[in-house]
């Protein structure tokens, strides 16, 4: 982050505030009835979270992008203490999903897990084996960043 940038729009009145951004899967249709199709009963709206941060940034240093993006779930896993069951998004370092959080992470956002692995929460139904459950074998379509703060 440039400092200089930082400190002018500090001064020009914008407050810093805790930031959630995430994308929303456009087609979700398709994923949803694949995952019902094996028994899962899925949860709410599909969306990748980008980022999460507690700690307040100035939102104005890192401009939602207003793109689409076209992704593709690899495998299947487990995440947080809840048991989340989750398809994993294929993406490299420093590139794509993991590319949009680094930006967030350079404007001085928070993270509180150790890595960033993008995502998307499929249901919290511990008692399923994930090796049970196969990926959504196609691609899908994720719509542009939204932004909210956390309460």
């Amino acid at each position: 982050m440039n400092f200089a940038t930082w400190f002018r729009r500090l001064v020009e009145g914008e407050q810093p505030r805790s930031i959630y951004v995430r994308r929303d899967v456009v087609d979700h249709d398709h994923i949803r009835r694949w995952f019902e199709n094996q028994g899962l009963k899925v949860d709410g709206g599909m969306h990748c979270t980008i980022a999460y941060s507690r700690r307040p940034i100035l939102w104005s240093m890192v401009p939602p992008r207003k793109d689409t993006i076209v992704e593709r779930g690899h495998r299947m896993g487990r995440l947080g203490s809840d048991g989340a069951l989750v398809m994993f998004i294929d993406t490299r370092p420093g590139l794509g999903l993991h590319g949009e959080w680094l930006r967030f992470m350079h404007a001085g956002a928070s993270y509180d897990f150790d890595s960033y692995r993008p995502h998307i929460t499929i249901c919290y139904q511990p008692k399923v084996k994930v090796a049970d459950i196969k990926p959504y074998p196609g691609i899908f379509e994720l719509g542009p960043q939204i932004y909210e703060t956390i309460k």
